[in-house]
């Protein structure tokens, strides 16, 4: 018998046969499969990495522009008639998601409380249609028939303005933009409207008590447990021995010896070079606040402070981002300005005069019908709190100055963060830090 004819007699061997096949072209295709993924990993990161870089390029660029051009915008306190206890932006932080959704149909429903009435047509309202439709004349009559069943703002879009306008702590809208194929949005954030968080760190007896309580008030409001607050003051207290926070208006004072440079009164050469030489004198030099508040930047964005834990969303806010972190100055700002500052912040910021509570209720209501100008202003205007405002003076201002400058560039599924903050007095803009994830 011929060998192929032992084959189709033996069935053993065919199932073998049929195995054999299987099994090569189990590894052809795994082979296949493997190199193909491999591949397209491959593709996919050469596009990631040119995608990156896209919007690296893109982040760059809008910093460069926004340093340049921020000396120039004017950040002006808006005044609202309409302004309620309501809806105040101070007290957002303590409402849950369903009393926020209340608050944006209330608002949707009245929209005269949340904006000038230049403002109306530029939020996207039914306004114009009706009007259009003769069902009313003016927007007067409008506001007097605006009800929960038919209210003129989408109540989903409704943001509650903040001191300068945009929502809190906006300084103005953000702005989106198109840098070759990537989408930048840039956003600056009053700066001076947080809490410094380097204010723990004060050492100085005078004011030590009045820091803890100060502390106290603001992580009891975020609702931080006393673990956390525990171990965030362990954090600043390691902080503290690297760089402390002085409330001082001055700059601070460094002592360096300097060459003596003015002429020995021996004529001869050598000994001129000789005595230039042993004479040295101590002579004052001060660093400026800006140098000072980038030295707690790098030490609050470093490894000792665990900023993550602090921006860990509040329970209960949906959607909305409402963390410790939003409310605390972590780039070095030193002074809360009181036009500004969230209710809470007031209070740890009056907590180093007393009675917090009750000078920040009186300082929000004082607020609403007219933004402080100065501490002058301030002082006069709430006379009967003066003790406690001059105990204050080295921790508030009435003018913020400091600022930070966020620009966010995407292009595919690259997305890089650069963060500038700046110290604007006037026109004048220095930068106190900068980095980029």
């Amino acid at each position: 018998m011929n060998r192929s004819a032992l084959i189709k007699s033996n069935p053993r061997q065919k199932g073998a046969a049929l195995i054999l096949v299987l099994l090569v072209l189990v590894l052809a295709s795994t082979a296949v499969y493997t190199i193909g993924s491999r591949m397209s990993t491959h593709r996919h990161r050469e596009q990631y990495v040119i995608d990156y870089q896209n919007a690296r390029y893109a982040a760059d660029s809008a910093m460069k522009y926004a340093l340049a051009t921020v000396g120039e915008m004017d950040f002006e306190l808006r005044q609202s008639e309409y302004a309620t206890e309501f809806w105040d932006f101070s007290d957002l932080f303590q409402l849950n998601e369903e009393e926020y959704k209340q608050l944006q149909l209330y608002l949707a429903a009245n929209p005269e409380l949340m904006f000038d009435k230049s403002d109306i047509y530029k939020k996207g309202t039914k306004l114009n249609d009706l009007k259009k439709s003769g069902e009313f004349k003016t927007i007067d009559e409008f506001f007097e028939r605006a009800d929960y069943d038919n209210p003129a703002v989408d109540p989903n879009t409704v943001t509650v303005p903040g001191p300068y306008g945009p929502e809190w702590p906006y300084v103005t809208d953000p702005m989106e933009i198109e840098i070759g194929d990537a989408t930048v949005k840039i956003e600056i954030e009053d700066e001076n409207a947080k809490m410094p968080i380097m204010w723990p760190t004060i050492k100085d007896e005078e004011y030590r008590r009045q820091a803890k309580d100060s502390f106290d008030i603001f992580c009891g409001y975020m609702g931080l447990s006393w673990e956390d607050v525990d171990l965030l003051e362990k954090q600043l207290d390691t902080v503290a021995e690297y760089k402390e926070f002085k409330p001082s208006t001055k700059p601070t004072a460094t002592e360096k010896p300097v060459k003596q440079t003015s002429r020995p009164s021996q004529p001869n050469a050598r000994d001129r070079r000789r005595n230039t030489a042993n004479r040295s004198r101590t002579v004052t030099r001060r660093r400026s606040a800006t140098a000072d508040a980038g030295d707690f930047a790098r030490l609050l964005h470093g490894s000792i402070v665990d900023l993550e834990k602090l921006a860990e969303p509040i329970d209960n806010t949906g959607d909305r981002y409402v963390a410790p972190l939003k409310y605390l100055a972590v780039w070095g700002s030193q002074k809360v300005n009181i036009n500004t500052a969230p209710r809470h912040v007031l209070e740890a910021a009056f907590a180093f005069g007393g009675s917090p509570a009750e000078v920040t209720e009186a300082v929000i209501q004082e607020r609403k019908q007219q933004p402080f100008k100065d501490i002058e202003d301030f002082e006069t205007r709430m006379y009967g709190f003066s003790d406690i405002i001059r105990r204050t003076k080295p921790f508030i201002t009435t003018q913020s100055k400091f600022f930070s400058i966020k620009v966010t560039a995407e292009r595919g599924n690259a997305r890089t963060v650069s963060v500038a903050t700046v110290v604007k007095d006037d026109k004048k803009v220095s930068t106190v830090a900068q980095y980029s994830y």
